[in-house]
């Protein structure tokens, strides 16, 4: 643990054969938007690698809450995500 806060890190990581790199967030619920972009904050090393976040979400509200909060904090990495939805 770099800085001894395990809500820092993604929820998975995988790890596969050809070093590559799956990041996995499962969101339930809406969180306020400042917590939100701390989250983001925290996952900026791996959008800086050029790694995909993959969000799963329960609902189509919360995935397209999830996808405004993201456009809204946009840096030039944040187009590496994928969000996911039953």
């Amino acid at each position: 643990m770099e800085n001894g806060n395990l809500n820092s890190y993604p929820d998975l990581v995988i790890y596969k054969n050809d070093n590559s790199c799956q990041v996995i967030e499962l969101e339930r619920t809406r969180k306020a938007p400042d917590r939100f972009i701390k989250k983001l904050d925290n996952l900026q090393e791996y959008y800086k690698q050029g790694i995909c976040v993959h969000w799963i979400t329960p609902n189509l509200t919360l995935s397209k809450w999830i996808q405004k909060q993201i456009n809204n904090y946009a840096w030039e990495e944040l187009n590496t995500y994928e969000i996911w939805k039953e």
